[in-house]
């Protein structure tokens, strides 16, 4: 018989294959649902509603309008005014 001489390695490779689950989630919203979202949470952290807001577009762009509609007539009223003095 032959003495070892401590020279053995022993190892062990051991591979496990655990099951996964993947979950996918996707949310679809419709156009109302979209807007309710929206308007709950500007109504919580603005303390504001969607009526509001639009209302606020409203007169935003109702104020622009007119601003605009007296800068023409002005500018209108200009041009007429040169045309006569020729």
């Amino acid at each position: 018989m032959k003495a070892d001489d401590g020279n053995f390695q022993r190892s062990l490779l051991l591979t496990m294959y655990l099951p996964q689950m993947i979950t996918k989630r996707l949310v679809v919203f419709s156009t109302d649902q979209l807007i309710v979202a929206f308007g709950g949470a500007a109504s919580f952290f603005l303390g504001c509603n969607f009526l509001s807001v639009i209302e606020l577009l409203y007169f935003v762009l109702h104020f622009c309008w007119e601003k605009c509609k007296k800068v023409a007539m002005a500018a209108s009223a200009a041009v007429d005014l040169q045309q006569k003095n020729i």
